[in-house]
């Protein structure tokens, strides 16, 4: 698949995504060191979904959408209009969202509420407006046109959805359980499960040399997350109720076949030396399949592993594939934009130190098996903060030094070139 590169957006569009988002990662992990026991009483627990809203609008929902905006002109031809603007615009209020919605949630505070529902409904409305210009200039349907577009169309429903969670929150008449449970399978499962896939169709077989994957998976694999979650949503308007277990079955199924296909693919890669990123895909999958088994072993026996299931599928499965992306797309960013600015741009794997990126993936591994724990053993819940702070503390540092690498390089040609002059 012939990638579209001359449409990157300025370098500055996604970074600034992907720096708030890693700030908010620290953010979320000093608040569950600070909360400690308390965060792993109940799911239900206000300090617990403020977390959980925090690390998803703060840390993933950022780095999405600047992804998002580097994808969808490179992977479908699609340029968004007036790219910058809305990139100026959405960014501001989605921090406005990240801080006021968590901390709403947590004080129980309706003004806090208000303010981060406005905020988050205009800043991604304002972006699922642009991107859906974009898909629709797409030139090229290449293997995450389908995802991206159920991605996109999941985040909508989504985002609705959140927004009827909040009224209940504030005291409208409504079925609040029901509102949350499929805001969150929207969101988590359809929304950020299909991009995770249509990002890895692309960049799994580029940067971890990879064959390409199945057409049958690349076709149907986001569909059945959409498929998933309108079986989950159908029970409300007068279906079956038994098409609520049919979604969450299909939800793990598709969540497993995209592991299993992941990890063969990655046994078959044509080249021997791996790194943090094939690491850390590997890890992400393997909690994918854990969390696929045990969400169906929890159907079928009727226990409530909402907190561990939680833990994988946030910190292990999407954490760290956003990790090991972080560690790919960043330097390859700074080499395509330094090509046309520098004589001696350095090569793409010497932009993050590897032993650097080596610490911090054990640091993220072990706070995976800390938060786990402290999801069955709420003694543990300030320990897994502590670990999970020095992991996205490290993964930030790691990052953000590779993104002040391109800017001193290019401010040094710039310095050399005024001296000539």
């Amino acid at each position: 698949m012939r990638l579209a590169y001359e449409r990157s957006p300025s370098i500055s569009l996604p970074y600034r995504f992907f720096a708030s988002g890693l700030l908010f990662a620290i953010l979320v992990s000093a608040a569950v060191m600070f909360l400690g026991e308390e965060l792993w009483v109940s799911r239900w627990n206000p300090a617990t979904i403020a977390a959980v809203h925090l690390y998803a609008i703060g840390f993933m929902l950022h780095t999405m959408i600047g992804a998002l905006f580097q994808i969808l002109p490179v992977a479908t031809g699609g340029e968004l209009p007036m790219a910058p603007r809305v990139a100026r615009l959405t960014h501001p209020l989605l921090i406005v969202a990240a801080i006021s919605l968590p901390a709403g949630m947590w004080r129980q505070a309706h003004a806090l509420l208000i303010l981060g529902t406005v905020a988050v409904v205009i800043g991604l409305s304002l972006f699922l407006g642009a991107a859906a210009v974009a898909m629709g200039r797409a030139r090229a349907r290449g293997p995450s046109f389908i995802a991206v577009a159920c991605a996109l169309l999941s985040l909508a429903v989504g985002l609705a959805l959140g927004a009827w969670a909040v009224a209940g929150l504030l005291g409208a008449s409504l079925d609040f359980i029901s509102a949350v449970r499929l805001h969150a399978g929207w969101m988590l499962g359809a929304w950020a499960g299909s991009l995770l896939a249509g990002v890895a169709f692309v960049v799994v077989p580029m940067f971890q040399a990879t064959p390409e994957f199945p057409r049958v998976v690349v076709r149907w694999l986001a569909p059945a997350l959409v498929a998933a979650g309108l079986c989950m949503t159908v029970p409300l308007a007068g279906a079956p109720a038994a098409m609520l277990p049919l979604g969450l079955w299909v939800f793990a199924a598709a969540i497993l076949v995209f592991a299993m296909t992941v990890l063969r693919l990655q046994r078959r890669r044509r080249r021997a030396r791996t790194d943090a990123t094939l690491w850390y895909w590997r890890l992400a999958m393997l909690c994918a399949a854990a969390f696929a088994l045990g969400l169906a072993w929890a159907g079928m026996a009727r226990r409530d592993l909402s907190l561990p299931l939680g833990v994988l599928l946030l910190h292990g499965v999407f954490g760290s594939a956003i990790a090991g992306m972080f560690y790919k797309i960043v330097p390859f960013l700074n080499w395509l934009y330094l090509q046309e600015r520098v004589s001696n741009a350095p090569k793409i794997d010497r932009m993050i130190p590897a032993r650097a990126q080596a610490a911090q993936f054990t640091l993220h591994v072990v706070a995976l098996a800390a938060l786990l724990g402290a999801s069955l053993w709420p003694a543990l819940g300030s320990l897994a903060g502590g670990v999970m702070l020095a992991g996205y503390a490290a993964l930030a540092w790691n990052v953000m030094r590779g993104m002040w690498r391109c800017r001193e390089l290019t401010a040094g040609t710039r310095a050399n070139a005024a001296r000539r002059v």
